[in-house]
């Protein structure tokens, strides 16, 4: 059984022989109700910042006016759920929250042809 890190609540996860061996953690850390509230960006969205429900977005128009470019892809939508998730992980530390999308998140930097690290100082 698995404990969510949401909402607390356990849940039944399945791990493959082949994971538990390799020493994967390839469950989900939260429970389906939970991710289900996170919602995914429709394909309604702004290319080069993300913002839902628009094609050309004025801000990004404004920037580019300005000669920057504004470029990140976003997965979810800034919804309460997500305003919950980072009140919990960024303002009360709450540190294991970082697993609640590393699934997604390893799977979508699969994707990335090019990728420029910046390291901090």
């Amino acid at each position: 059984m698995i404990q969510c890190l949401m909402c607390s609540a356990t849940f039944q996860g399945s791990n493959r022989f082949i994971d538990i061996l390799l020493l994967k953690n390839t469950h989900s850390q939260v429970c389906e109700d939970c991710f289900q509230k996170f919602e995914k960006i429709s394909d309604n969205h702004c290319p080069m910042c993300y913002k839902e429900a628009t094609k050309d977005c004025l801000d990004c128009r404004y920037w580019q006016n300005q000669g920057k470019e504004v470029e990140h892809k976003s997965l979810f939508i800034y919804n309460q759920a997500m305003k919950e998730y980072f009140s919990r992980y960024k303002f009360q530390g709450d540190y294991l929250l970082r697993k609640v999308f590393s699934k997604v998140i390893r799977k979508e930097l699969k994707n990335i042809k090019t990728m420029q690290l910046f390291p901090f100082q």
